[in-house]
């Protein structure tokens, strides 16, 4: 049996990290992806593990904490152009409901994840067709998005 030089610190703390690359390295090729914030891996073949936007790959779990920080630093058009597809994403993936009214909305202690959303069909002005209330959002320019626990 072959007697390994002893190694110090430097040295131990140098392999760890090149092995860890070379996990990292490995999970990337079996189509494994990290979130931004924790770092967990998700296959891509799941595409409602991660929500993209901002450069970012966020799980659902570190979305909330990620997205109050990033929606004040974003553009109004950029922010929402991402909250459209953001609630697309919750909805296809994470069994989010859309209200119309805040007073339909369920207790906080029942809600997950919360965001209001600009109103896509109205452009969150409230109106369609110049005078019209917006049928979409009942003239309040925003929905409301609500997973549940």
């Amino acid at each position: 049996m072959a007697v390994e030089p002893e190694s110090g610190p430097r040295e131990v703390l140098a392999r760890l990290e090149r092995d860890m690359a070379n996990v990292k390295d490995a999970l990337g090729l079996l189509g494994a992806k990290p979130c931004t914030i924790c770092g967990k891996f998700y296959l891509r073949s799941n595409p409602g593990d991660l929500f993209k936007a901002c450069g970012d790959s966020v799980c659902y779990a570190c979305f909330s904490s990620w997205w109050s920080d990033a929606c004040p630093k974003l553009p109004v058009h950029d922010r929402e152009a991402i909250e459209h597809k953001l609630m697309r994403w919750l909805i296809d993936h994470h069994h989010a409901t859309v209200f119309r009214e805040f007073s339909e909305l369920p207790p906080r202690e029942l809600q997950d994840l919360h965001i209001v959303v600009g109103c896509q069909e109205c452009k969150g002005s409230g109106k369609q067709y110049g005078t019209e209330r917006c049928r979409c959002c009942h003239g309040n320019g925003t929905v409301w998005v609500v997973t549940l626990k």
